[in-house]
């Protein structure tokens, strides 16, 4: 590499890797595309790489172009928000969007608070929720597309994220107000007597839940099989079956669906634990340490918090 290298063209080779698209690359920088393609062009002869070549896929990166971005793109945020942003987070006049990828009970629970606590505090923002697969997720909370994820996701635990511990829970068993069982907790005998609803959203959170079958050694008499958790009541208002739940979920519906209510589970230890993550590059960014607040206060006040432990 030249010893006069223009670090001003690293925006374009970090963009371009983003978009894999010359035009949306441009785009993002506010350039024309003749312009972001000059830029790669004084690169490229600077780097003696082509760096990015055309496929019919996109703009394909070089493995040179992954190292340089690796180490660009790490600084120029970094330098973002360090040197260049300077002021805090003004969240009374802000118009930016929050985009958290939440877990379906998160989004059915806690979403709707979220947005109530916002609109209070930050009333010119958006909100967005998505729930995209694990790697997107990845990707996103790296590049700042995603701000926060909140609930079970495990993909998260080997990378380079922070995450604190907003509520620790156990589940209950929901079922119809006039159910045949009359009590308010559960034997174990009376539990693997009855039928079960198994609502097993996926790769996320449904591991989650077998394992703490398999740790508690239970064998339900499982009855129906669900993806999604919106069905759940209609088919617990039709029949004797119940369905295991987090204890949010179980308050949730049993005030949502007047025909329902929760019991306590035969589980000696069961324990579901709920974080919010985020990005280590966003660990001091003012803008991500308001929403993190703002969401830890929330769940704070709804249940048995455990304290701000964050951990990285």
């Amino acid at each position: 590499m030249k010893r006069d290298f223009d670090f001003n063209l690293l925006p374009a080779a970090v963009a371009l890797y983003e978009e894999r698209n010359v035009t949306l690359a441009a785009r993002k920088l506010g350039l024309s595309q003749p312009a972001l393609s000059e830029m790669l062009g004084k690169l490229r002869k600077m780097i003696d790489d082509e760096l990015f070549i055309k496929t019919g896929h996109g703009m394909v990166p070089t493995p040179r172009a992954h190292s340089l971005v690796a180490v660009a793109r790490d600084s120029l945020i970094r330098i973002n928000q360090e040197l260049l942003a300077g002021k805090t987070f003004n969240a009374g006049v802000s118009k930016t969007t929050f985009t958290l990828a939440l877990t379906e009970v998160q989004e059915l629970v806690f979403f709707p608070k979220i947005i109530k606590a916002l609109q209070l505090l930050a009333p010119h923002t958006h909100s967005r929720s998505v729930n995209p697969p694990a790697h997107e997720v990845l990707r996103g909370l790296e590049n700042g597309e995603i701000d926060l994820a909140i609930g079970l996701f495990p993909e998260l635990e080997k990378h380079r994220f922070f995450k604190q511990r907003l509520l620790v829970y156990g589940p209950v068993c929901l079922m119809r107000s006039d159910h045949p069982f009359k009590g308010h907790s559960l034997s174990l005998k009376q539990y693997l007597a009855l039928g079960h609803v198994e609502v097993d959203p996926g790769p996320r959170t449904g591991p989650f839940w077998k394992q703490m079958f398999r740790q508690e050694k239970m064998s339900r008499r499982i009855v129906v099989t669900i993806t999604r958790y919106t069905c759940l009541p209609s088919i617990l208002q039709e029949s004797d079956l119940i369905a295991t739940v987090s204890r949010p979920a179980g308050i949730y519906f049993s005030k949502e669906c007047k025909n329902l209510r929760f019991v306590t589970a035969p589980f000696r230890a069961a324990q579901i634990r709920i974080h919010q993550h985020w990005h280590a590059r966003f660990q001091h960014d003012g803008r991500s340490r308001w929403i993190r607040k703002v969401v830890a206060d929330l769940y704070q006040n709804e249940g048995a918090p455990h304290g701000p432990s964050v951990k990285r």
